[in-house]
């Protein structure tokens, strides 16, 4: 299953790790027992440090419930719970995605997102340049 995983983020989560950066994985699949083993097996250093919100029923959070919102809601609760000194706001959070409509709902809730787009996935740094 990690062949399955696109090569930026086999780069990307390791330096943003290293950086000090908190990192969670949202999702509507719920496969999320999979998707902690690949990233067991990417990252077996620091993926136990990596909450995963998928569509599992294992969670809940009240507020928005639009897009995956929720799902960055409850991973930010499990993030406090393990780094309760941590400042996370919406500004601070970035949603990579690659549905558009998950986008326009984090953008209108005031968190920032950048579309992930499958078919040209090298503009992604460039995007990300651009909200520095």
């Amino acid at each position: 299953m990690s062949s399955f995983v696109r090569p930026m983020f086999r780069h990307l989560i390791p330096l943003a790790h290293q950086a000090g950066i908190q990192i969670a994985v949202v999702t509507f699949s719920p496969q999320v027992k999979t998707i902690s083993q690949v990233l067991e097996h990417l990252f077996p250093h620091f993926a136990s440090s990596i909450p995963i919100r998928g569509h599992d029923r294992s969670w809940a959070v009240e507020g928005c419930l639009h897009g995956k919102q929720p799902h960055m809601a409850s991973a930010i609760e499990e993030i406090y719970s393990n780094v309760p000194d941590v400042e996370i706001t919406r500004n601070s959070t970035l949603l990579v995605d690659d549905d558009d409509n998950n986008i326009d709902v984090a953008l209108n809730e005031g968190v920032r997102a950048i579309w992930l787009d499958p078919n040209h996935a090298d503009d992604f740094f460039d995007d990300v340049r651009q909200l520095m």
